[in-house]
Order: structure tokens, then C-alpha cells, then sequence
């Protein structure tokens, strides 16, 4: 396990390593680069797709490389001129100074085209960076020769065989042959690492680059004869120059790397990166050199100018210390800014995903954003078509306040284009900000703000697809700066709000058809239950009702003679009088059922299941669980029409034998569910038949806060879902039973 774990963690710093290559050789625009996990190629292909902007970029840095070079052969060009020619002045750029010596020209023309190599044709071309390569390398063995010649107590002078008479005892100084060493195995180093995002290269560039240093601060100061070591040669001012100036070119030859794209970053430590480390190198050099000439001059003792560098050093990094720290504090500041600004967007698109309503929507959103962006009165400005002007519909203040004379103002007001904030606003159709609405010209609610304190404020358009809907405006107690990037974010915020006011007026208006359409449907259907029932009164009450009118004339003109005729005539009469009493009480039934009030819900649909049973052969099992004993007359009466409007179609389209009536009562509510087997049908063919239907069921649940649910596909039967709150909460309940 602890084997297969560490494989694992190899895997992925493997990875990481990879991926940070990538990133590096996007940066600093290098096609090829040296992995070990043979990634070469992948590396390559990404670097060949990044981004114009990039490539300009790295080979702009790269420019100070090549730069390097030629400042180099150029150094090294004079030089081999001045021995050739024996001008002194080419030699030594100083007159009666340490003059560069021939070799070191020759090998820093080796080193500089071995750089210029290196920068210009890094990824490709193999056989001339192998003769880069080489270059470097015949670097380094003349520094190792040098050095570890002086290491061994013996100057080999190998350059003095061509110049021997102008040379003297001159040659190739220790700390040069020491900066050859540390340069060449740089380039030799350039691409490779110890640790990921760890370069060799330029820790031993740094060393290159301080000894160089030394030594023209040595020459600054005017204690250049004192810069040789021992008994060595002092370093020549070229050679120094050009090695300072060679240093700081190979660093910049990978400059997605390393201390370099640390300093050239566009983030907040590469702008500190570039503001202190010039800083770091001038300043003290600067007040050596003051200490050193004070001195010279008998101006300060020793003591004196060593307390005196202190204290001026003490202040100047002082001050670049506190300059940096409001850098980064407006930075920060900055920084705060944003995220306020990202967090009130985010803030009102989240309100307006959940509202489904423009009345829900517009007192969050106005106190979203007072909150967030510390604004103390918001006011919402909608537009009136028919006045054609700004008026206010609403309004939000913060808790700590509670002055409200300007918001008592602002909803008496209205305003016609380019008057006060709002329709200033409304003609530009941009967002607008006012610094001091105390000190504004165009702004008629001045002395209200100057009364409640208020002075800074800022608004923006709401715009729909349709056009401009209105304007929100909001007010601070400080005197603000105008603010750019939330003047920007908020035109956007006003379109997003724009687009829901509009979407909830198309959905407002759908709905308002939706309603119109089901309601012409429910009174169609009332209607055609009307001429039902007309139809039989007047067919099955009225003409039973003539017949028996009939009948009783006749036998009151012409009674039978014999008794058991006349018992035969009242027996047929009293049976003609009882089946139209039965007619009458199955009409009162359909338009009321008593049973619910004697015997309620769950008596009320057991009796329509065997009714039903009994006159049209449909099983039907009925069962309940947990219903209250008692419930309100308007959800049991919601409950039993939807049992019997979905019983009945069950029996006129489905041609189901068996079928399923389940009620179920919990804590808050109360379910019907209702089951057949039949073909099942679709629920739209059913809309404006006889009966009150499938419209009078979601009407009678709608109005009670239920839902309902209808699910028929052909030939799978219909499954017909009811769940019903409760208005009221009763405690006993009815032991379960199946019917």
C-alpha cells in the first residue's frame, strides 16, 4: 500500500511538473523543453498555438539577450583592435587603467555568440546549438585552467604569446577566469532544473553578476588598484562592464523563468519586483559613494559618516517601505472593490433566478445593493408610457437611517427626460454618477438631501429588449469619486433586471390568458350541466310528471267498479310517484351530495364506489388510511367531485373492469389517488365535454392550494393524483379499512 501510494504521489508531481514546463514554455516562448517525462513534443505543439500577444511579448524580452551580446562583441571587437592597433584607449576605455587582456576577448566573443545561439534559436536547429555548446565549453576550460592555475601558484599567461612585449606580466586575472567558470556553466545550464520551478542557471548568473559588480563600484569609487586579488592583476573596467552586462542578458534569455518572470509579471509582485530592486541596488551604491567622498574631503570622520549612511539609508528605505505599503493599500483597496462589485452582481442574478415576481424582485435587488456597496437610500424609477415620465414605485433605506424627507420627495416627484438624476439618466440611457448632489445644478431634491445628509450618488437605466423601463438610484452620505468599472458592471445589471421586468410581464400575461381560456371553458362546462340537468327535469321529471297528472284524471273520470282494480290502479300510481322520487334524489345528489354532510368524505366515496358498482359493473376497490374524522366542507367537496368526475370517466372513455380509490391522510394534508386499467385517453380531448370535467378539477385544486396530477399513455390505463391541504389540523383520525 505505502509503495503504491509513493508511485502514485510520483505520478502526480510528475504531472505538475509537466504542466508548469508547459505554462513556462508558453511564457517565454520556447518551442522545446527538457522534461523528464519525455513531453518534448506536447510542449512544443502548445507552444506554437499561444496567443500574438505572448510571442510579441517574449520576443521583446528576449531583445535585452541579444542586446547583451552584441554589447559584448562589440566590447570585445574594440578591444582586439586596440592590441592590434595598439590604441590604449580601445583597451582599457580608461586612460592609465588595467587593460582586457586578448584571451578574455577572444572568449567573451565565444561567450556572447555562444548567448546570442541560445536566445535565437532555441527548439530548432541542433547542430548550431551543439556548436554553442561547444563554444561554452571551451569557456569553462579556459576559466578552470585559469583558476585552478592560480590555485596551483602558477600564472599560465596563455594569452600572453601573441602579445608578450605589450602584456608584461599581465594575463587573464583569478576573479576573471572565476566569472568565465560560473557564465559558461550557465548557458551549459540554461534549460535544466534541480527542483521543479528550481534554475541553477541563475544562482550562478547572480554570483557572476556580483563579482562584476564589485568591481565597477570598485572603479566608481576609485579604488580599482585595490580590486585585484593578492598579488593578482586588478580586473579591467571592459571586462567587468561586459561581464555584468553578460549576466544580466543570459538571465534574460528564458524569461518565463525563474527570478525574471518574477520580475517582468503584471501582477502586483512584479510591479514591486521593478520598483525595488533598482532602488536596492542604487541607493546604497549611491551613499557609498557620498560617505566615501565626504570622507576623502575631511567633511565627516569614520564614525560620523557611518552614522550619517545609517540614518539616510534608515530613511530612504523608510519612505520606499511606506510608498510600497499604500501601493499595495490601494491595491487592496482596488482589489475589495472588485469583489464587492462581483458579489452585488452575483447577489441580484441570484434574486432574479428565484423571484417570480417584479414586486418580489425589486425591494431585494435594491437592498442587495445598497448593502453591498454601502448605500444608504435606494430609489426604483419606472416608467409611465402614457404620462411619459419617471415615477416611484419603490424604495429602500438603510436601518441606520432614519431621515426620510428626500424619499418622501422622491415619491411626490415625477420627472420628464433630463430632469434631475433620474431623467438624466433616462436621455443618456447610461448610467451617471454625481459627486455632491448638494452642489449639482440639475438636481431639484437638493435641499431634501442636504436636510437627510446625503451627497454622493449614482443611478443606472433599466432597458429591456422592448426599450427603456426605468431607472434605479441610489444615495451615500459621503461625497464619492465617480467609480468607472461600477458604472460599467450596473448598464449590465440594468439590462439583466430589464430582461426579467419584461419576461415576467410576458408571463403575467400568459397567465392571465391561461386563466381567461380555462374559465371560458369551466363556464362552458357549467352551461352544458345546466342543459343536462334542464333536459331532465323536462324529460325524466316534467313528462312523469304529466303522465302521472294523466293518469289520475283518468281515474278520476272513469274509477273501476271492482275493488282489487281500483287497489291494481293506486298500487301502479303509487310506484309512478316513487320513481320520480327517486329521480329527484339522484338529481339532488349529482348537485349536492348530503352524505358528505351526514356521513362525511370517507362514507360519502365508499357509497359512489358501490353505487357506481351497481349500475355500471366497474370494480372498484376503495381504501383509506389515517383520515381525520373531521374535515372542511369545502376540501371534502373538492375531494368527492374529483373521486366522481374520475370514476366516471374511467367508465365512459377507458373501458376499464377494475379500477383503484385510495385516500391517504397525513399531517397537513390530505391525498386521493385514483387507479384504472382501461386504454387511457388524452386529457386535452376532454376539455368543454359534459360534465364539469378535467377545467373544474384543477380549478377546484388550485383554488384550495393543491396539486394535481394526470397521467393516461395509450393503452396503460390512467393514473389520476390529488394532494390537498388541510385547512384545518384534526388530530383523530380513522382507523384503516378496505371497502
Amino acid at each position: 500500500m505505502d509503495r503504491g501510494a509513493r508511485a502514485h504521489a510520483q505520478n502526480i508531481e510528475q504531472k505538475s511538473r509537466m504542466e508548469w514546463e508547459t505554462a513556462a514554455a508558453w511564457a517565454d516562448g520556447v518551442d522545446h523543453a527538457v522534461s523528464r517525462g519525455g513531453c518534448a513534443r506536447g510542449q512544443s505543439r502548445r507552444g506554437r498555438i499561444r496567443s500574438q500577444p505572448g510571442r510579441i511579448r517574449s520576443q521583446q524580452q528576449r531583445m535585452m539577450s541579444r542586446a547583451a551580446s552584441g554589447f559584448a562583441l562589440v566590447v570585445s571587437g574594440s578591444v582586439l583592435l586596440g592590441w592590434h592597433l595598439d590604441l590604449p584607449i580601445l583597451r582599457t576605455i580608461l586612460p592609465g587603467r588595467a587593460a582586457m587582456s586578448p584571451l578574455t576577448a577572444v572568449t567573451f566573443v565565444l561567450i556572447a555568440s555562444a548567448l546570442w545561439v541560445e536566445t535565437q534559436l532555441s527548439g530548432g536547429h541542433r547542430p548550431i546549438r551543439w556548436l554553442a555548446r561547444a563554444a561554452a565549453s571551451l569557456v569553462l576550460l579556459v576559466g578552470l585552467v585559469t583558476v585552478f592555475g592560480y590555485d596551483l601558484g602558477e600564472n599560465l599567461s596563455l594569452d600572453q604569446s601573441g602579445f608578450l612585449d605589450r602584456l608584461g606580466t599581465d594575463g587573464i586575472e583569478p576573479n576573471t577566469g572565476l566569472c568565465f567558470v560560473l557564465l559558461s556553466a550557465a548557458l551549459l545550464l540554461l534549460d535544466s532544473e534541480s527542483r521543479p520551478r528550481v534554475w541553477p542557471a541563475q544562482f550562478i548568473l547572480l554570483i557572476s553578476a556580483a563579482i562584476s559588480l564589485t568591481s565597477l563600484l570598485g572603479y566608481a569609487y576609485g579604488a580599482e588598484a585595490g580590486y585585484g586579488l593578492a598579488r593578482y592583476i586588478p580586473g579591467a573596467l571592459p571586462t567587468a562592464a561586459t561581464f555584468f552586462v553578460l549576466s544580466l542578458g543570459t538571465l534574460w534569455a528564458r524569461p518565463g523563468r525563474g527570478l525574471v518572470a518574477v520580475a517582468t509579471a503584471d501582477d502586483q509582485g512584479g510591479v514591486l519586483a521593478r520598483r525595488l530592486l533598482p532602488a536596492a541596488i542604487v541607493v546604497p551604491a549611491f551613499l557609498g559613494w557620498l560617505r566615501l567622498v565626504a570622507e576623502q574631503r575631511g567633511l565627516l570622520s569614520l564614525e560620523l559618516g557611518i552614522a550619517i549612511m545609517v540614518v539616510v539609508s534608515t530613511f530612504l528605505l523608510t519612505a520606499l517601505i511606506v510608498a510600497t505599503c499604500q501601493s499595495l493599500h490601494r491595491v487592496d483597496l482596488i482589489r475589495k472593490a472588485g469583489e464587492r462589485r462581483l458579489a452585488t452582481q452575483y447577489a441580484t442574478t441570484a434574486i432574479l433566478a428565484r423571484a417570480s415576481t417584479l414586486s418580489e424582485a425589486l425591494p431585494q435587488i435594491l437592498e442587495a445593493i445598497g448593502k453591498s456597496l454601502d448605500w444608504s437610500l435606494a430609489i426604483h424609477w419606472s416608467f409611465d408610457a402614457e404620462q411619459h415620465v419617471l415615477q416611484c414605485t419603490e424604495t429602500w433605506m438603510a436601518p441606520s437611517r432614519t431621515e426620510q424627507a428626500l424619499a418622501d420627495q422622491s415619491r411626490r416627484m415625477t420627472f420628464p427626460s433630463g430632469v434631475g438624476l433620474p431623467g438624466r439618466i433616462w436621455s443618456s440611457g447610461r448610467s451617471a454618477w454625481i459627486v455632491d448632489v448638494v452642489q449639482d445644478s440639475n438636481f431639484p431634491r437638493a435641499q431634501s438631501a442636504l436636510k437627510d445628509g446625503f451627497h454622493g450618488a449614482f443611478g443606472f437605466p433599466v432597458v429591456g429588449p422592448s426599450g427603456f423601463l426605468g431607472v434605479m438610484e441610489f444615495f451615500s452620505a459621503e461625497i464619492r469619486e465617480p467609480d468607472d468599472a461600477t458604472l460599467q458592471m450596473f448598464d449590465a445589471v440594468g439590462r439583466q433586471i430589464g430582461q426579467f421586468i419584461e419576461r415576467t410581464i410576458a408571463q403575467a400575461e400568459v397567465e392571465r390568458a391561461r386563466r381567461a381560456a380555462e374559465a371560458g371553458r369551466l363556464l362552458q362546462a357549467q352551461e352544458n350541466e345546466s342543459r343536462r340537468i334542464a333536459r331532465e327535469l323536462h324529460d325524466d321529471l316534467g313528462q312523469g310528471l304529466a303522465l302521472l297528472t294523466v293518469k289520475m284524471d283518468l281515474l278520476r273520470q272513469k274509477p273501476p267498479e271492482a275493488a282489487d282494480q281500483l287497489g291494481a290502479r293506486m298500487q301502479e300510481l303509487l310506484a309512478h310517484v316513487r320513481h320520480l322520487s327517486s329521480s329527484v334524489h339522484d338529481l339532488s345528489h349529482q348537485l349536492h351530495p348530503s352524505k358528505l354532510e351526514q356521513l362525511g368524505l370517507v362514507a360519502a366515496i365508499g357509497g359512489l364506489c358501490r353505487e357506481l358498482t351497481h349500475h355500471h359493473g366497474l370494480k372498484i376497490e376503495f381504501t383509506h388510511d389515517q383520515m381525520p374524522a373531521a374535515i372542511s366542507p369545502d376540501t371534502a367537496l373538492c375531494l368527492y367531485r374529483i373521486a366522481q368526475e374520475g370514476l366516471q370517466n374511467a367508465i365512459k372513455h377507458s373501458g376499464a373492469q377494475q379500477a383503484e380509490v385510495t385516500l391517504n391522510g397525513a399531517a397537513d394534508a390530505i391525498s386521493l389517488r385514483i387507479v384504472d386499467h382501461g386504454r387511457g385517453f388524452d386529457p386535452r380531448q376532454l376539455h368543454g365535454r359534459s360534465g364539469l370535467g378535467l377545467v373544474s378539477m384543477r380549478e377546484r385544486v388550485r383554488y384550495l392550494g393543491g396539486e394535481i396530477a394526470i397521467d393516461s399513455p395509450p393503452s396503460g390505463g390512467t393514473r389520476l393524483y390529488v394532494r390537498v391541504p388541510l385547512r384545518e389540523i384534526v388530530r383523530e383520525t380513522t382507523p384503516p379499512r378496505t371497502v
